[in-house]
């Protein structure tokens, strides 16, 4: 599928950030780093594309959540690493070449699987950088007011602290210059978007997540419960993780995105499953497609930016199962769609007649 002109220069910047990743890894890991090099080479990016997209749905600039669609990225990486080793899917071929299990050995694919998910959380912890600002900041404000308790000589304060101090002595606000109250009020910012970004990956890659989703598929579980928390929850955090970096306390959209994305990775694993032959119901997969859809267009009419490449990304998750002649784009829209609940489904033969039609380019093989 072909990409809209202000992503081109946004994935090619990821692509160099990959690179510059990549090098450090070998400058400072040896051996280890050419299998680390090895699993995150090639892919079809789609959750990196999927932040960027909706970035811009948002009308924030793409470059914001460069290290953040590389995290997501590094752990989907680890993921595939891991879900082939023999343990698992036992799967000899990734992406049209030799699994890294197979071109490096199990132990080693296994460490590299854990490493690359510390260096996703390592990413997603320095979001904004800002650590090193906060004990000269807070000298600053203590500068200027003199009833003020100075910093430690050591130059740490933890947030706990320096919240204390702004309620024990209100004045700080009141007599700080407003430029030091400004940048104070940016740095706690930047440290809630990292705590939000760690505990919201935490939360779609762990045990209420993928890796829950990877477990009821090694135990041939065939639902959408299993596809919703092996696949979705991952794209879930790549959506609302934008929204994170765009503004923190915007909870409610952070919500709303995560719910769009699990549903938009759901419908997407289900494509994945048929170009695979593996059986699924088909009519779970249209009420999944259907659900994502009519979310869709009821955020691409909130949010406030150029949806186009978000809509069109969407839509080539979803495929062909959702009734697009139905789709509210230029009526009033419909109100917000209820939760799905996650039911199981029997299993059906993936060619049976709802499931034949043709999948987007998107869906070949090799996530």
């Amino acid at each position: 599928m072909g990409t809209c002109e202000p992503c081109n220069p946004i994935q090619s910047l990821f692509a160099l950030r990959l690179h510059e990743l990549v090098e450090r890894w070998r400058k400072e890991h040896g051996v280890l780093a050419e299998a680390m090099a090895y699993a995150v080479d090639d892919g079809k990016r789609l959750r990196p594309r999927l932040v960027f997209a909706t970035m811009q749905a948002l009308d924030e600039a793409p470059s914001k959540a460069i290290d953040v669609a590389l995290a997501i990225e590094l752990v989907h990486a680890y993921s595939l690493v891991h879900d082939d080793l023999p343990a698992m899917d036992n799967d000899d071929f990734r992406r049209g070449k030799p699994s890294l299990h197979k071109q490096f050995d199990e132990g080693i694919a296994i460490l590299v699987g854990d490493v690359l998910q510390a260096e996703a959380f390592r990413l997603l912890a320095q979001q904004g950088n800002v650590e090193h600002k906060i004990p000269a900041l807070v000298a600053r404000v203590a500068e200027d007011t003199p009833q003020a308790t100075p910093p430690s000589k050591s130059g740490g304060i933890g947030l706990k602290r320096l919240a204390q101090r702004f309620q024990e002595d209100k004045a700080l606000l009141r007599v700080a210059p407003s430029e030091i109250v400004e940048e104070l009020c940016e740095t706690i910012s930047s440290l809630l978007t990292s705590q939000l970004l760690v505990s919201t990956m935490a939360k779609a890659a762990g045990v209420g997540g993928m890796v829950s989703g990877q477990y009821r598929d090694i135990q041939s579980e065939n639902s959408i419960a299993m596809r919703r928390q092996k696949t979705g929850m991952l794209m879930g955090f790549s959506c609302a993780a934008a929204s994170i970096v765009a503004d923190p306390l915007a909870s409610e959209r952070h919500d709303q995105l995560f719910e769009l994305g699990t549903l938009l990775g759901t419908a997407y694993q289900h494509h994945d499953d048929r170009q695979d032959g593996d059986a699924f119901l088909a009519s779970d997969a249209t009420a999944v497609s259907q659900e994502a859809l009519t979310m869709l267009n009821v955020l691409c009419h909130a949010l406030p930016g150029n949806v186009v490449e978000f809509r069109t990304l969407a839509k080539s998750m979803i495929g062909e199962y959702a009734d697009y002649s139905e789709s509210p784009t230029h009526q009033e829209q419909p109100s917000m769609p209820p939760r799905m609940s996650a039911q199981s489904a029997q299993q059906e033969p993936a060619h049976q007649a709802a499931a034949a039609a043709a999948s987007p380019s998107l869906h070949q093989h090799a996530m």
